[in-house]
């Protein structure tokens, strides 16, 4: 995961208001796994990314995530 990635993730959390909590609720994954995500410490599958962009409204293009792995 680049820095972008690692950002975005948590740009989104805040710009929504989101606790790491609520979005581990969210996506059925533990809170440490977001914090995980956010700190560079284990990559977003593929299908954790396409919920992430459905949850937060974005397209992939926007959060400079590829649309395949």
């Amino acid at each position: 995961m680049t820095d972008n990635e690692r950002q975005t993730i948590k740009q989104l959390r805040h710009s929504n208001q989101i606790t790491q909590q609520e979005l581990a609720k969210e996506l059925a994954v533990k809170q440490s796994t977001v914090w995980r995500w956010e700190n560079d410490k284990v990559k977003v599958s593929f299908s954790n990314r396409r919920a992430l962009c459905k949850l937060f409204v974005v397209e992939p293009r926007e959060v400079s995530w590829p649309r395949e792995e």
